[in-house]
């Protein structure tokens, strides 16, 4: 046989087709041209490749293991966190409260009290529930029951007395530092009073406290005048003024030479 041309285009058409019938010799045809060496030497240097990252993939295998154990803890270490601050948020929000809302949650806590114990019963009335079952659920119900009801009353007296206690003590103006008080002069056999400035009286209203009489007896005659007062002149308040009260005491004079009756019982 003879030996095959390095190009195929020198070959004839008879050459050509008994080439393709001769399948070894076409293969080692192949095999012999550049490209195909090229090609097969890429494949070789590809495969050494992917061994050596397959080693050292394999070799990295108990690290990708720590890791994915590591990860499945950090997961369930944060659906636990997660699950906490969902309760603590829960647990704030139920105890974020204020008086009213205190007391609408005990409210609320007695009703479903007293709904449980009528539904234990009327199941022990419709004996479905049997004795003992029933005497330990109903005496727990009716224990919450009761608990609930003396913290509620006792929020409410609680609150009764926070809204009966008296405001804070309003503080007293300063004293009025002006000229001072004019003195009215005797005249008229009036009793002197002084003007207080309504500076100095008191921003609120003081109660006024009800004036003491001592009636003298039937028998006994009125006491003599107050040497004290002006002209030896019996006086007698007109009215109770209150104290520090911007009106002046009103005296009102009496006759001379009257003798004051004593009043009659």
């Amino acid at each position: 046989m003879k030996r095959a041309p390095r190009c195929f285009a020198a070959l004839s058409t008879v050459q050509l087709r008994a080439l393709l019938q001769d399948e070894p010799r076409l293969q080692r045809a192949a095999r012999l041209s550049r490209k195909f060496q090229s090609l097969q030497l890429e494949r070789e240097m590809c495969l050494a490749s992917n061994s050596t990252l397959a080693r050292e993939n394999l070799s990295l295998r108990p690290q990708l293991e720590d890791g994915k154990a590591s990860l499945a803890i950090k997961y369930q270490e944060l659906q636990e966190i997660q699950e906490a601050c969902w309760d603590k948020q829960q647990r704030l929000g139920e105890w974020r409260w204020s008086p009213q809302s205190a007391l609408g949650q005990l409210q609320a806590k007695l009703d479903a009290s007293e709904a449980e114990s009528e539904a234990q019963m009327e199941q022990f009335l419709a004996q479905d529930l049997p004795l003992d079952a029933f005497l330990e659920s109903f005496c727990q119900s009716r224990t919450r029951s009761h608990i609930c009801r003396v913290q509620l009353e006792k929020l409410q007296e609680l609150l009764q007395k926070g809204a009966q206690v008296s405001p804070a003590p309003v503080r007293l103006a300063p004293l009025w530092s002006g000229a001072t008080p004019k003195d009215l002069h005797l005249c008229y056999h009036f009793v002197p009073a002084c003007l207080i400035p309504s500076e100095t009286v008191v921003p609120f209203a003081m109660p006024a406290v009800p004036l003491k009489r001592h009636l003298p007896a039937l028998e006994k005659q009125p006491a003599a005048p107050c040497p004290d007062t002006p002209m030896g002149l019996p006086l007698r308040l007109v009215r109770h003024v209150p104290l520090l009260s911007p009106r002046p005491f009103c005296v009102q004079q009496l006759p001379r030479h009257q003798k004051q009756e004593p009043p009659h019982r």
